[in-house]
């Protein structure tokens, strides 16, 4: 529902505002402009903007080109759109494969033989074994005399030796003394005393 007072904006920035004390026929709405000037707009040409109000995508001098004035009113003669089509030619590329021609590749493998005498230089070394068997204090490292270079081989062993030490002497001497240790010991000692006792007295016979 459009209210009074709210702003139109045409296509070239123009302001108006609707205005409906011109008392616009059904499907029409009346802008004033702010020359005063009012101008009928078809409510279909009307569309709503994001920020309020509405906005044309004509002129407001257009739509007075479309209006004539009768008894001091703006009326509308005849609105005539018209749609002109605009074409654009584009470019379009397309690539496709074809065979223009083939080649056949046959390759073939030829032997032959061919001489190399080349000198090559060939090393081979001598390993003698030399028992030494002599006891070093420290270990030696690799020596060479002449063109023999000698390697020594070393082992550890471990070397176990006996032998008698004294280590202290005990000097014992023997002494003889005589001393007293009073004791109290209990003895025992069993002795026989006799008494003489009067015969037994003889059971009484019992008489019927």
């Amino acid at each position: 529902m459009r209210k009074r007072g709210e702003r139109v904006i045409d296509a070239q920035g123009e302001e108006g505002i609707l205005d409906d004390t011109a008392h616009p026929t059904p499907g029409e709405a009346a802008v004033r402009l702010a020359s005063g000037e009012r101008v009928r707009v078809p409510t279909t040409m009307l569309m709503a903007s994001r920020d309020g109000g509405y906005r044309l995508d004509h002129t407001f001098q257009e739509l007075q080109v479309g209006w004539q004035r009768s008894d001091g009113e703006i009326t509308r003669a005849s609105v005539q759109e018209e749609v002109v089509p605009i074409a654009e030619e584009k470019i379009r590329v397309e690539k496709r494969a074809r065979e223009t021609g083939r080649i056949r590749i046959s390759k073939h493998v030829a032997e032959h033989i061919e001489h190399i005498d080349e000198p090559l230089l060939r090393e081979e070394v001598d390993v003698e074994r030399v028992p030494v068997n002599r006891v070093l204090e420290e270990p030696v490292g690799i020596r060479h005399e002449g063109e023999v270079m000698i390697i020594p081989v070393l082992e550890e062993q471990l070397v176990v030796r006996k032998q008698l030490v004294l280590k202290e002497e005990l000097h014992v001497k023997r002494r003889t003394s005589t001393h007293h240790e009073p004791q109290d010991i209990s003895l025992r000692k069993e002795t026989i005393q006799t008494q003489r006792l009067p015969p037994r007295e003889k059971p009484r016979e019992e008489t019927g």
